[in-house]
């Protein structure tokens, strides 16, 4: 005799069938929705339509995986149930969001002022805004990364997973921000930044198998920009509301023997760089970005406490389209300057885990792919970051 009141159906979710529960075939179904998963039934619907975003931060157009691969991470070959599976990863996700809301958080800038934003508000957010969840947590992956060398494998796996996913959903978020979530969004913009370097910096601390940390750099640039593109528009409303705080001006005080030394430094590239250049409509752009880098620490200096830190997000702002084109196809004068920025990037190490070794190898990279006569250009920035390696080496062996 058949059950009462049980119906068998072979249409059900993916989730749910591997599960061995009842489906009701909603879109999304109960059980997915309750357990906040990715339903089956919803993921190949047609996308509804979106607003233009600027370059690559356009919705990706592929198919949205029924599992994700934390989902398979831990099995093998069918020896674990998905559900142990699915355990042992909300486990994994605890530990990451009790390790970011007890240290991590702690690393972030001028923590001691906005310890509210990061600690607090920040996960608050994330439980109601996947995209920012998943970059938490890779950040907190990746510090515990940096922290265990031991276990740096495991970390920056789970790293990369969040990364990626978070990334994929920011991207979407963006296409539909409004005023109701443009502070969440430049929240995680600025994880998205920090996730980025971090995962370059660990990258460069196994040793940069790769060689490819200049590209990274470059893509780096692109990404700030075209986020940049999007939040500009909310900028009144994000500075008006919960992070105002952020923006407070708080100028550099005492004696800034750096920043005086760079501001020479790049006044000399500027005279001389666009003399060794033979086009002269790149020579021009070579003068131009050079002003602009020396115009954007200038400003950092007489608005940021930690201006080096304020360099390295703003001036990728800044840079121009063109310039940053000159960068990927290689272009000697504009691989000179951003030796110089790497400088100020340098700068950030002794205090920023997250950039910690991204200036000495990518002036070092761009010195292996200059021509000979371009080289003494850059004895200035590979000085200044070979010294500071080798004393924060020192500092910490």
């Amino acid at each position: 005799m058949p059950r009462l009141g049980s119906k068998k159906t072979r249409t059900g979710c993916m989730k749910c069938r591997q599960r061995r529960i009842k489906c009701d075939e909603k879109r999304p179904c109960s059980a997915c929705k309750k357990h906040d998963l990715e339903c089956s039934l919803v993921s190949h619907d047609t996308p509804s339509p979106s607003v233009h975003v600027p370059g690559h931060l356009a919705p990706i157009a592929c198919k949205t995986p029924t599992i994700s691969p934390r989902d398979v991470s831990q099995t093998s070959s069918g020896s674990q149930s998905d559900t142990d599976s699915q355990e042992i990863a909300w486990v994994t996700d605890l530990e990451l969001m009790l390790h970011y809301t007890t240290e991590a958080y702690l690393t972030l800038p001028r923590i001691s002022e906005f310890a509210h934003i990061w600690q607090k508000l920040a996960p608050g957010f994330a439980i109601s805004h996947q995209y920012l969840l998943r970059l938490i947590l890779a950040f907190s992956a990746l510090h515990l990364a940096y922290l265990e060398p031991n276990k740096q494998q495991k970390y920056s796996l789970v790293a990369t997973q969040h990364q990626s996913l978070g990334l994929q959903q920011f991207r979407v978020a963006l296409t539909q921000i409004s005023a109701d979530d443009c502070h969440v969004l430049f929240m995680a913009a600025s994880f998205v930044i920090k996730v980025h370097l971090a995962t370059l910096a660990t990258r460069i601390a196994a040793g940069d198998p790769s060689g490819t940390a200049v590209e990274d750099m470059v893509e780096m640039f692109v990404l700030v920009k075209g986020m940049s593109a999007v939040l500009n528009t909310w900028e009144h409303i994000i500075h008006g509301g919960c992070l105002n705080p952020m923006f407070a001006h708080t100028p550099v005080a005492g004696p800034r023997p750096f920043w005086n030394e760079i501001s020479d430094k790049l006044q000399h590239l500027r005279a001389t760089l666009p003399k060794r250049e033979t086009d002269p409509v790149i020579a021009e752009i070579l003068e131009t970005e050079t002003l602009t880098l020396s115009n954007t620490f200038k400003h950092a200096i007489d608005t940021a406490s930690a201006p080096e830190l304020r360099i390295l997000v703003t001036w990728p702002v800044y840079a121009s389209d063109t310039y940053v084109r000159l960068l990927r196809a290689g272009c000697p004068g504009a691989l000179i300057i951003l030796t110089f920025y790497c400088a100020i990037v340098h700068e950030t190490e002794s205090n920023t885990w997250y950039s910690r070794g991204l200036g000495s190898r990518i002036v070092q990279q761009i010195q292996a792919r200059l021509e000979p006569e371009w080289v003494d250009l850059i004895q200035w920035p590979l000085e200044r970051t070979r010294a500071s390696a080798v004393a924060s080496h020192s500092l910490h062996s």
